[in-house]
């Protein structure tokens, strides 16, 4: 999904459309979505509860007061029985809120970088495949980040900000 910035205290409403085909590709099961979006102090009508669901062809309005001081959260599908192969498949995404302490004393712009990273695995015509050892984790033999196999970023000499935001659904990291 998209990145979320906003800034503390600007109430955002997030309207989730669900383009997505009926039946999910990869595991068959009809797609219907809840979003999630931890750390939110939120309305009980707005958490994304497991089965408070949105069919395809449908939407739902989300709306979050943002009233947390700076913090970098994320948003995901929260379907019940389907949340890690939802966050598998990409239906995750940063979710980012400002503030002006933050903003007087960490770099911003270009040198505020957000990293989302997850593992998987793909076949051989390069389709994302699912083997998590019988529901006892995936560990994927490729490490992405933001989307892309071993990436590579140009830097300057100088300060960064790296938000990261693991989406892997079983692997821990080392950094």
């Amino acid at each position: 999904g998209p990145m979320i910035s906003v800034d503390q205290g600007q109430e955002a409403v997030m309207r989730v459309r669900n383009q997505l085909p009926a039946v999910h590709p990869l595991f068959g099961y009809e797609f219907s979505t809840s979003t999630h979006l931890h750390g939110s102090a939120s309305l009980p009508q707005y958490d994304g509860y497991a089965n408070d669901l949105t069919p395809p062809g449908f939407y739902k309005d989300y709306v979050y007061p943002n009233a947390q001081n700076a913090r970098t959260i994320w948003y995901h599908d929260h379907r019940v029985h389907w949340t890690a192969n939802s966050a598998y498949t990409g239906l995750a995404a940063p979710y980012i809120i400002h503030d002006e302490f933050e903003k007087s004393v960490l770099p911003q712009g270009k040198y505020d970088v957000t990293l989302v990273v997850n593992d998987c695995i793909l076949d051989a015509k390069g389709q994302l495949m699912l083997l998590d050892n019988s529901h006892s984790g995936l560990w994927g033999d490729i490490v992405m980040v933001n989307g892309m196999p071993w990436p590579y970023l140009e830097v300057e000499p100088r300060v960064y900000r790296f938000r990261i935001l693991v989406a892997s659904i079983g692997r821990s990291y080392r950094w």
